[in-house]
């Protein structure tokens, strides 16, 4: 049986075509919680490189998702890791 007639690796391409769908949808949305990046949007935003991202991820300093070999996270999260590693200047 050919790879490409696999039931399993139809439904992910099915799953992939829809998350692509939804990380577009997703960039519509005001609300942080809503928007979904990929890894490359992730790290130009953070103004890292993509294997710094991926080392965060696999290190658990920032969420993320995985479907085949794509990788997605939340703006949200990327917000709420820049908060956990906030320093407040120190009041003279």
């Amino acid at each position: 049986m050919e790879r490409m007639n696999h039931p399993i690796y139809n439904a992910l391409e099915n799953i992939s075509d829809k998350l692509d769908t939804l990380v577009y949808e997703s960039k519509k949305s005001k609300r942080p919680e809503d928007v979904i990046l990929d890894s490359k949007e992730a790290a130009k935003l953070l103004n890292i490189s993509t294997d710094t991202l991926q080392r965060w991820q696999n290190d658990g300093l920032l969420s993320y998702s995985k479907v085949k070999s794509k990788t997605y996270c939340r703006l949200s999260d990327i917000h709420k890791l820049i908060d956990k590693n906030y320093i407040k200047k120190k009041q003279k």
